[in-house]
């Protein structure tokens, strides 16, 4: 392998802790030979320092995703909270309710439920029918795929051969 007259080393290293290459990667990517990569790696402790680049990166990630998730669980629970209290607003203090508000609020309480049930992960009625129907489909081929390769006989390949014994030929 050709030796660069400059290697740089910074770069090697942030390829390798940083970017996820492997000494082989590194060592085609940047003409150095992989053994003397090897041994600076070792030297500068690289795979100690991957394995802190990457928990830093999942730490990072589920803090975000954490907060991300905390404040729009917020944000949320301040629209049901002005929903329900527009409702009861609205129900408590009419004496008639038109056909109207009565829309808007079934319309209202519909899309909490819809929310509640979004943030509970809990699926509809026709989610929850599509996903039986797909288990039912996935079984089907998996028996299709059985029956394809042979390991199950149906019952058309099977025969059954009946012998009497000490009697008189029977003949239909």
């Amino acid at each position: 392998m050709e030796q660069k007259a400059n290697i740089n080393w910074d770069e090697l290293r942030i390829d390798y802790i940083i970017n996820g290459l492997s000494y082989s990667e590194l060592s085609e990517k940047h003409g150095v030979s992989r053994s003397t990569i090897s041994q600076c790696g070792k030297r500068e402790k690289w795979v100690e320092q991957r394995k802190q680049h990457s928990a830093e990166l999942v730490t990072n990630a589920a803090d975000f995703a954490l907060k991300n998730g905390t404040q729009q669980l917020e944000k949320i629970g301040e629209c049901v909270d002005k929903v329900l209290n527009r409702v009861y607003t609205i129900v408590f203090s009419e004496d008639t309710l038109t056909v109207k508000t009565l829309t808007q609020l079934t319309a209202a309480l519909r899309e909490l439920k819809n929310i509640t049930r979004d943030l509970g992960g809990l699926p509809t009625v026709l989610e929850r029918e599509q996903l039986k129907l797909a288990r039912k489909r996935l079984k089907v081929e998996e028996e299709r795929l059985k029956l394809e390769k042979g390991k199950v006989k149906t019952d058309e390949s099977r025969e059954i051969t009946v012998i009497f014994e000490g009697g008189e030929d029977f003949v239909e």
